[in-house]
Protein backbone atom coordinates (compact mmCIF):
# COMPACT_ATOMS: atom_id res chain seq x y z
CA UNK A 1 0.00 0.00 0.00
CA UNK A 2 0.71 3.55 -0.38
CA UNK A 3 2.30 4.07 3.17
CA UNK A 4 5.25 6.49 3.63
CA UNK A 5 7.77 6.55 6.43
CA UNK A 6 9.03 9.86 8.04
CA UNK A 7 12.39 9.98 9.82
CA UNK A 8 13.83 7.14 11.78
CA UNK A 9 14.70 7.19 15.00
CA UNK A 10 17.31 5.00 15.92
CA UNK A 11 19.74 4.09 19.10
CA UNK A 12 22.39 1.58 20.13
CA UNK A 13 22.24 0.91 24.18
CA UNK A 14 22.98 -1.73 26.80
CA UNK A 15 20.41 -4.42 27.89
CA UNK A 16 20.43 -2.20 31.39
CA UNK A 17 19.14 0.67 29.47
CA UNK A 18 16.96 2.79 32.09
CA UNK A 19 14.46 4.00 29.73
CA UNK A 20 12.47 1.74 27.21
CA UNK A 21 11.27 3.37 24.43
CA UNK A 22 7.59 2.31 24.57
CA UNK A 23 5.62 -0.88 26.08
CA UNK A 24 2.84 -2.66 25.33
CA UNK A 25 -0.28 -1.16 27.34
CA UNK A 26 1.41 1.89 28.72
CA UNK A 27 1.14 5.34 27.74
CA UNK A 28 3.65 6.94 25.27
CA UNK A 29 5.47 9.62 26.23
CA UNK A 30 6.24 12.66 24.96
CA UNK A 31 8.57 12.15 22.57
CA UNK A 32 7.51 9.33 21.60
CA UNK A 33 4.00 10.61 20.46
CA UNK A 34 5.82 13.83 18.12
CA UNK A 35 7.57 11.33 16.07
CA UNK A 36 3.90 9.20 15.41
CA UNK A 37 2.32 12.30 15.16
CA UNK A 38 4.47 14.20 13.45
CA UNK A 39 6.72 12.39 12.04
CA UNK A 40 9.71 14.64 14.21
CA UNK A 41 12.81 12.26 15.81
CA UNK A 42 14.79 14.99 16.67
CA UNK A 43 13.21 15.33 20.94
CA UNK A 44 13.84 11.50 20.75
CA UNK A 45 17.51 12.03 20.03
CA UNK A 46 17.99 15.20 22.42
CA UNK A 47 16.47 13.26 24.96
CA UNK A 48 18.40 9.74 24.78
CA UNK A 49 21.60 11.76 24.39
CA UNK A 50 21.28 13.66 27.94
CA UNK A 51 19.25 11.29 29.99
CA UNK A 52 20.60 7.83 29.60
CA UNK A 53 23.74 6.33 30.31
CA UNK A 54 23.20 3.02 28.83
CA UNK A 55 22.92 4.23 25.41
CA UNK A 56 25.70 4.30 23.10
CA UNK A 57 25.20 6.30 20.30
CA UNK A 58 21.89 7.88 18.86
CA UNK A 59 20.60 9.69 15.96
CA UNK A 60 18.30 10.04 12.92
CA UNK A 61 17.73 8.93 9.42
CA UNK A 62 15.61 11.86 7.71
CA UNK A 63 12.43 10.83 5.72
CA UNK A 64 10.72 10.93 3.43
CA UNK A 65 11.01 7.16 2.96
CA UNK A 66 8.19 5.93 -0.20
CA UNK A 67 6.75 2.43 -0.94
CA UNK A 68 9.55 -0.07 -2.00
CA UNK A 69 12.46 2.25 -0.83
CA UNK A 70 15.26 0.90 0.87
CA UNK A 71 17.76 2.84 3.18
CA UNK A 72 21.35 1.87 4.66
CA UNK A 73 23.12 3.90 7.59
CA UNK A 74 25.29 2.84 9.40
CA UNK A 75 25.34 1.93 13.32
CA UNK A 76 28.03 0.98 16.02
CA UNK A 77 28.54 -2.97 16.07
CA UNK A 78 27.70 -3.77 19.43
CA UNK A 79 24.80 -3.89 22.08
CA UNK A 80 20.97 -3.71 21.25
CA UNK A 81 19.21 -1.79 18.72
CA UNK A 82 16.13 0.43 19.15
CA UNK A 83 14.75 1.71 15.89
CA UNK A 84 11.07 3.73 15.46
CA UNK A 85 9.60 5.32 12.50
CA UNK A 86 5.86 6.81 11.81
CA UNK A 87 3.77 6.17 8.72
CA UNK A 88 2.43 9.35 7.62
CA UNK A 89 -0.92 8.43 6.55
CA UNK A 90 -2.32 7.44 9.92
CA UNK A 91 -2.92 9.81 13.35
CA UNK A 92 -0.43 8.07 15.43
CA UNK A 93 0.90 5.08 13.79
CA UNK A 94 4.15 4.06 13.97
CA UNK A 95 6.87 0.94 13.68
CA UNK A 96 9.69 -0.20 16.07
CA UNK A 97 12.02 -3.28 17.01
CA UNK A 98 13.07 -2.56 20.69
CA UNK A 99 15.80 -3.92 22.50
CA UNK A 100 17.23 -6.35 20.04
CA UNK A 101 20.68 -8.25 19.84
CA UNK A 102 23.53 -6.56 17.14
CA UNK A 103 23.94 -9.55 15.20
CA UNK A 104 25.32 -10.20 11.81
CA UNK A 105 22.49 -11.44 9.26
CA UNK A 106 19.66 -10.57 12.12
CA UNK A 107 16.54 -9.29 10.27
CA UNK A 108 12.68 -8.07 11.59
CA UNK A 109 9.18 -7.79 9.94
CA UNK A 110 7.59 -4.72 11.35
CA UNK A 111 3.95 -4.20 12.24
CA UNK A 112 2.11 -1.09 12.36
CA UNK A 113 2.21 -0.29 15.91
CA UNK A 114 -0.42 2.73 17.43
CA UNK A 115 0.79 5.48 19.84
CA UNK A 116 -2.80 5.31 21.65
CA UNK A 117 -1.92 9.17 21.98
CA UNK A 118 -4.50 10.47 19.10
CA UNK A 119 -7.84 9.22 18.31
CA UNK A 120 -7.67 7.11 14.88
CA UNK A 121 -10.50 9.63 13.01
CA UNK A 122 -8.29 9.39 9.41
CA UNK A 123 -9.34 12.98 8.23
CA UNK A 124 -6.91 14.12 5.87
CA UNK A 125 -6.36 17.40 8.04
CA UNK A 126 -5.59 14.83 11.28
CA UNK A 127 -2.77 13.19 9.72
CA UNK A 128 1.26 14.32 9.35
CA UNK A 129 0.57 13.88 5.60
CA UNK A 130 1.03 17.20 3.99
CA UNK A 131 -1.64 17.83 0.46
CA UNK A 132 1.65 17.10 -1.20
CA UNK A 133 1.76 14.06 -0.27
CA UNK A 134 -1.24 12.48 -1.09
CA UNK A 135 -1.33 10.45 -4.01
CA UNK A 136 -3.72 11.56 -6.89
CA UNK A 137 -6.00 8.79 -6.49
CA UNK A 138 -6.78 9.39 -2.90
CA UNK A 139 -9.45 12.20 -2.08
CA UNK A 140 -7.65 13.56 0.69
CA UNK A 141 -5.32 15.23 -2.60
CA UNK A 142 -8.21 17.27 -3.64
CA UNK A 143 -8.57 18.62 -0.11
CA UNK A 144 -7.83 22.27 0.26
CA UNK A 145 -3.61 23.01 1.13
CA UNK A 146 -4.65 24.97 3.81
CA UNK A 147 -6.70 22.21 5.56
CA UNK A 148 -4.73 19.35 4.68
CA UNK A 149 -1.49 20.90 5.64
CA UNK A 150 -3.25 21.33 9.40
CA UNK A 151 -2.29 17.51 10.87
CA UNK A 152 -4.74 18.58 14.29
CA UNK A 153 -3.66 16.41 16.60
CA UNK A 154 -6.32 17.44 19.07
CA UNK A 155 -8.66 14.26 19.37
CA UNK A 156 -7.56 12.36 22.45
CA UNK A 157 -6.55 8.70 21.58
CA UNK A 158 -6.76 5.61 23.67
CA UNK A 159 -4.02 6.37 25.93
CA UNK A 160 -1.48 3.10 25.68
CA UNK A 161 0.48 1.53 23.20
CA UNK A 162 -0.97 -1.45 21.23
CA UNK A 163 -1.14 -2.65 17.61
CA UNK A 164 -2.47 -0.61 14.93
CA UNK A 165 -6.29 -1.87 13.61
CA UNK A 166 -5.44 -0.78 10.22
CA UNK A 167 -7.50 2.24 7.93
CA UNK A 168 -10.78 1.46 8.07
CA UNK A 169 -13.65 1.78 5.03
CA UNK A 170 -15.51 5.11 6.47
CA UNK A 171 -17.68 5.08 2.47
CA UNK A 172 -21.26 4.14 4.47
CA UNK A 173 -20.61 7.77 5.99
CA UNK A 174 -20.93 9.53 2.68
CA UNK A 175 -24.43 9.46 1.66
CA UNK A 176 -25.20 10.84 5.12
CA UNK A 177 -22.90 13.56 5.08
CA UNK A 178 -24.30 14.42 1.41
CA UNK A 179 -28.14 14.61 3.02
CA UNK A 180 -26.49 16.81 5.98
CA UNK A 181 -24.79 19.31 2.94
CA UNK A 182 -28.03 20.05 0.82
CA UNK A 183 -28.48 23.42 2.15
CA UNK A 184 -26.87 24.94 -0.99
CA UNK A 185 -29.48 27.15 -3.44
CA UNK A 186 -28.67 24.32 -6.30
CA UNK A 187 -29.54 21.61 -3.76
CA UNK A 188 -33.28 23.10 -2.56
CA UNK A 189 -33.25 24.48 -6.20
CA UNK A 190 -34.06 27.89 -5.61
CA UNK A 191 -33.91 31.34 -7.16
CA UNK A 192 -34.89 33.48 -4.45
CA UNK A 193 -34.65 34.13 -0.81
CA UNK A 194 -38.09 33.50 -0.44
CA UNK A 195 -37.78 29.63 -1.94
CA UNK A 196 -34.69 29.29 0.38
CA UNK A 197 -36.42 30.00 3.46
CA UNK A 198 -39.42 28.27 2.77
CA UNK A 199 -37.62 24.84 1.85
CA UNK A 200 -36.03 25.20 5.44
CA UNK A 201 -39.32 25.30 6.63
CA UNK A 202 -40.01 28.86 7.68
CA UNK A 203 -43.83 29.55 7.27
CA UNK A 204 -44.21 32.82 8.28
CA UNK A 205 -46.62 34.74 6.02
CA UNK A 206 -45.42 37.81 7.16
CA UNK A 207 -42.06 36.76 6.45
CA UNK A 208 -42.82 35.00 2.87
CA UNK A 209 -45.66 37.57 1.59
CA UNK A 210 -46.19 41.65 1.01
CA UNK A 211 -49.47 40.92 3.05
CA UNK A 212 -51.72 38.64 5.15
CA UNK A 213 -53.09 36.84 2.58
CA UNK A 214 -50.31 35.63 1.33
CA UNK A 215 -51.32 36.64 -2.50
CA UNK A 216 -47.64 38.26 -3.25
CA UNK A 217 -44.28 36.81 -2.36
CA UNK A 218 -41.65 39.15 -1.34
CA UNK A 219 -39.14 40.07 -3.16
CA UNK A 220 -35.48 39.67 -2.57
CA UNK A 221 -35.05 43.83 -1.17
CA UNK A 222 -38.45 43.37 1.03
CA UNK A 223 -37.21 40.27 2.25
CA UNK A 224 -34.06 40.96 3.41
CA UNK A 225 -35.43 44.45 5.00
CA UNK A 226 -38.35 42.64 7.18
CA UNK A 227 -35.61 40.32 8.23
CA UNK A 228 -33.10 43.39 9.64
CA UNK A 229 -36.72 44.57 10.71
CA UNK A 230 -37.49 42.29 13.16
CA UNK A 231 -33.84 41.36 14.31
CA UNK A 232 -35.20 40.38 17.94
CA UNK A 233 -37.26 37.63 15.99
CA UNK A 234 -34.49 36.13 13.43
CA UNK A 235 -31.33 37.63 15.06
CA UNK A 236 -30.29 34.29 16.81
CA UNK A 237 -30.50 32.28 13.48
CA UNK A 238 -27.09 32.22 11.23
CA UNK A 239 -28.52 31.73 7.92
CA UNK A 240 -30.42 35.39 8.29
CA UNK A 241 -27.27 36.66 9.30
CA UNK A 242 -25.46 35.46 6.47
CA UNK A 243 -28.85 36.41 4.19
CA UNK A 244 -28.35 40.21 5.68
CA UNK A 245 -24.44 39.78 5.23
CA UNK A 246 -24.44 39.04 1.29
CA UNK A 247 -25.33 41.80 -1.33
CA UNK A 248 -27.74 39.55 -3.17
CA UNK A 249 -29.05 36.15 -3.48
CA UNK A 250 -26.50 35.09 -6.07
CA UNK A 251 -24.02 36.22 -3.52
CA UNK A 252 -25.77 34.11 -0.83
CA UNK A 253 -26.11 31.53 -2.77
CA UNK A 254 -22.11 31.81 -3.39
CA UNK A 255 -21.31 31.60 0.29
CA UNK A 256 -23.51 28.67 0.99
CA UNK A 257 -21.47 27.01 -1.71
CA UNK A 258 -18.24 27.97 -0.07
CA UNK A 259 -19.74 26.65 3.15
CA UNK A 260 -20.55 23.28 1.68
CA UNK A 261 -16.90 22.88 -0.06
CA UNK A 262 -15.54 23.68 3.27
CA UNK A 263 -17.35 21.02 5.10
CA UNK A 264 -16.48 18.23 2.14
CA UNK A 265 -13.01 18.73 2.76
CA UNK A 266 -13.21 18.21 6.21
CA UNK A 267 -14.86 15.42 5.99
CA UNK A 268 -12.62 13.41 3.49
CA UNK A 269 -10.22 10.46 5.39
CA UNK A 270 -8.19 7.76 4.07
CA UNK A 271 -9.21 5.17 1.76
CA UNK A 272 -8.40 1.65 2.91
CA UNK A 273 -7.75 0.47 -0.50
CA UNK A 274 -5.25 2.88 -0.85
CA UNK A 275 -3.58 3.43 2.67
CA UNK A 276 -4.38 0.04 4.92
CA UNK A 277 -1.84 -3.01 5.51
CA UNK A 278 -2.55 -6.14 6.63
CA UNK A 279 0.70 -7.54 6.71
CA UNK A 280 3.92 -6.28 8.20
CA UNK A 281 5.02 -2.68 6.95
CA UNK A 282 9.05 -2.30 7.09
CA UNK A 283 11.80 -5.24 6.91
CA UNK A 284 15.14 -3.75 8.97
CA UNK A 285 18.53 -6.14 8.15
CA UNK A 286 21.75 -5.69 9.67
CA UNK A 287 25.03 -6.25 7.89
CA UNK A 288 28.18 -6.65 10.23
Amino acid sequence: KKQVFSDIFWMVHSDKIRLPLWAYGFPAFDDVAKLAQDGDADDLVDFYEDNDEGVYDVDAVRGNIYEGESIFFGIPDHGQLTLATSFIFSNDGFVSIRDKDIEDGAEWYLWGLDAGVEANTQLCWTVQASAVDFPLNSECSTVKEDIADENDNAFIGEGFVHVHNGIHDFEDKKGDLQDFLCFTCDCLDVNSFVEYFRELGFDDDMLLHDDDRADNEKDDDAFLEYVEDNDDEYGNYIIFQIALDAEDFDDFCDELEDTADFLVNTFETLEPQIFDFRTPMMKVELFC
